[in-house]
């Protein structure tokens, strides 16, 4: 806290001399205008915190905002702190103003959060928050925040606590934080096959300065380098609240000219209501854009990889042998995933979860949310398989591939197309033959095309045979 207070400090001071030294405002004129910068800031919080005018204060933002916040962590982009003001509202929470300094390039403005009484840790008590303008518009901004106070723990509580720390094996939310992944890092859990444990992710675009954070590596005890580690999913359960929308510099639709209403960031907040598990595992979305729409819940891990036989790959572009940034909406509850490994005890990462997704995830944002995840891993010695995963469901095999892991979309698909081939005829003995023409007959086998992003050149496809027809 007072590395924080001393860094205001310092801005403060530079503001305060900036205000003295500034040339073409008077004394009096430069009052004034910190006086008309803080009714702008009062006003804009209290319409936002009345749900009235967001979009007063959203729009003094520049569409490529960078923020810095205390811990050295960086965001890019207006449209992420749109989303975060807006999941902000949903949960009741408001923020009032204490301070405001300002001048023509620089604003401070100081705060006082209110949280919900049933939430009362959300937020920290108190921010501040350093504006910097370009072009009438705020281009950078850095955000310094109070340290929440501790919750009390009761007996109870942490005897509760005790015997789950000694019944299974988690991975907390703050530690699902790895952004790049390989055999540099330690291992943040040790875990049996077996055995089941819990990792709670986190959305994909909460990493800060690099999105996507990952958990792990989780290290599974008795696999050596060159066994197939397969993850079985035992539950996902999504937030009660996620993300969607789509940026003019990623989607397929960005920059083409006939959807003009789409070339500036959008977000919606979406909202995750349980069903018949009682939890969101299973349960219901809705979003608003002029009416709401509601879908179902079929969460899924968007990321899922082991460390690479050499080097370090990053988390949100890497796809290869040992998986990746796939978005494959079949690595969901009930799946085995298998995967490549290239070091003692495997070294499994996962993470970037999605409440639900149509195929191909045509905007290249779905329903972005935290989760929780129980799993556990099993071992097959001594085995290695084709394109970047492998699934088996309760009714079928999925043999997975990627255009930047086969070095194009034709190459993926017939690499998916040829790896499934030799999973049918090597694993499950069927004859060549039959399984060359099952793919041309057999309308139960189907081509899934998990995640299509033109702008990026990202291309997963998986080929999906029923096992009855095994």
């Amino acid at each position: 806290m007072g590395t924080v207070k001393s860094r205001l400090h310092q801005v403060k001071v530079k503001l305060a001399e900036a205000l003295l030294k500034t040339a073409d405002l008077a004394h009096d004129e430069a009052g004034r205008f910190t006086e008309t910068q803080a009714r702008y800031f009062r006003a804009a919080f209290e319409d936002f915190n009345r749900k009235q005018n967001p979009e007063m204060f959203t729009s003094a933002f520049a569409d490529d905002l960078v923020e810095v916040f205390s811990d050295g962590s960086v965001r890019r982009g207006s449209a992420l702190l749109v989303a975060e003001l807006e999941g902000d509202l949903e949960a009741g929470i408001k923020l009032h103003p204490t301070n405001v300094l300002a001048s023509k390039e620089v604003t401070v403005v100081e705060g006082d959060f209110e949280n919900p009484s049933d939430d009362a840790f959300h937020c920290p008590p108190a921010t501040s928050m350093v504006f910097f303008y370009r072009d009438g518009q705020i281009h950078r901004s850095s955000r310094y925040f109070t340290l929440r106070p501790e919750k009390r723990s009761t007996p109870e509580k942490e005897e509760r606590q005790v015997t789950e720390q000694m019944q299974e094996a988690k991975i907390p939310r703050e530690e699902a934080a790895a952004t790049e992944f390989g055999a540099h890092l330690e291992p943040q859990i040790r875990v049996k096959p077996g055995e089941s444990f819990v990792v709670e992710t986190r959305d994909a675009f909460s990493g800060g300065k690099y999105p996507n954070p990952l958990a792990g590596p989780i290290y599974v005890e008795g696999i050596e380098a060159g066994d197939l580690l397969v993850l079985e999913i035992e539950d996902i359960i999504p937030g009660e609240r996620g993300w969607t929308g789509f940026l003019p510099t990623l989607s397929n639709l960005a920059r083409n000219s006939e959807f003009l209403e789409l070339q500036q960031p959008y977000t919606r907040v979406t909202h995750h209501s349980p069903c018949p598990s009682g939890t969101t595992s299973d349960g219901t979305g809705t979003f608003a854009v002029t009416r709401e729409v509601s879908y179902p819940l079929r969460p899924f891990l968007g990321t899922i990889v082991t460390a690479p036989e050499r080097g370090v790959e990053n988390t949100l572009t890497s796809q290869g042998p040992w998986g990746g940034n796939i978005d494959c909406r079949d690595v969901r509850k009930g799946s085995r995933v298998m995967l490549n490994t290239y070091h003692d005890g495997g070294l499994l990462f996962f993470g970037g979860a999605n409440a639900a997704q149509a195929d191909s995830e045509y905007t290249a944002i779905a329903d972005e949310t935290a989760a929780e995840v129980r799993a556990r891993c099993r071992v097959i010695e001594q085995k290695r398989i084709p394109g970047v995963v492998r699934i088996e469901t309760s009714e079928s095999l999925i043999q997975v591939d990627s255009a930047k892991n086969a070095g194009s979309m034709e190459r993926a698909l017939n690499g998916a197309s040829i790896g499934m081939m030799r999973w049918l005829t090597e694993d499950h003995g069927m004859d060549t033959k039959e399984s060359y023409l099952q793919f041309s007959v057999n309308p139960d086998v189907r081509i899934n095309t998990y995640q299509f992003i033109g702008p990026v050149g990202a291309y997963v496809v998986g080929v999906e045979f029923p096992k009855k027809c095994l």
